[in-house]
């Protein structure tokens, strides 16, 4: 894979984003209203499938990443084929003090879901759904799982839509 194999959805759910791009692998998406993150994720996703995208990737607005970031995503899932998605350790820096993001847990079982440690090869244990803040999901396990539910709106629709995901032949895990 490489950078000229992206094209790139930007779903505007606030309906008043100031967005331009001259470039062919970008298209804006505006729904008359606010989808929720589950709805604007699946109007995305939807159109990326239309497109036969072999990936779907779902990125926060504030997340930074680069193009060799989601390459070394892409390939590990080509190298991977029984991998239904894949996320990268996340790095958070509050008040100067970094601490890295490796999942969550089952909500329905642990009060405290993100499994978050101070150095980012500290074991933790699996993950039960991978964030929803950089996400890599096989086109397969998309269309085998499902879309986020979207009664969910805001949070939980990731956890849920890993929850049923365990369920099936597919495995995820944070990027190594």
């Amino acid at each position: 894979m490489s950078a000229d194999d992206i094209h790139l959805y930007v779903v505007d759910n606030s309906m008043n984003l100031t967005f331009e791009s001259e470039l062919s692998y970008v298209d804006l998406l505006r729904p008359k209203e606010n989808l929720g993150f589950a709805g604007g994720c699946n109007l995305g996703a939807k159109d990326a499938l239309a497109r036969s995208c072999k990936y779907l990737l779902f990125l926060n607005a504030d997340i930074q990443i680069n193009d060799d970031d989601i390459i070394q995503l892409a390939d590990f899932l080509d190298e991977h084929v029984d991998y239904g998605a894949i996320s990268p350790v996340l790095r958070e820096s509050v008040g100067g003090q970094a601490t890295y993001h490796k999942g969550g847990r089952n909500p329905l079982i642990h009060s405290q879901t993100r499994l978050v440690v101070e150095a980012p090869g500290t074991a933790t244990p699996p993950p039960d759904y991978l964030p929803g803040t950089v996400l890599l999901i096989r086109d397969e396990a998309w269309k085998k799982n499902g879309p986020f539910d979207e009664q969910y709106f805001f949070s939980g629709e990731v956890a849920d839509w890993f929850l049923r995901l365990a369920k099936t032949k597919w495995k995820f895990d944070i990027f190594p």
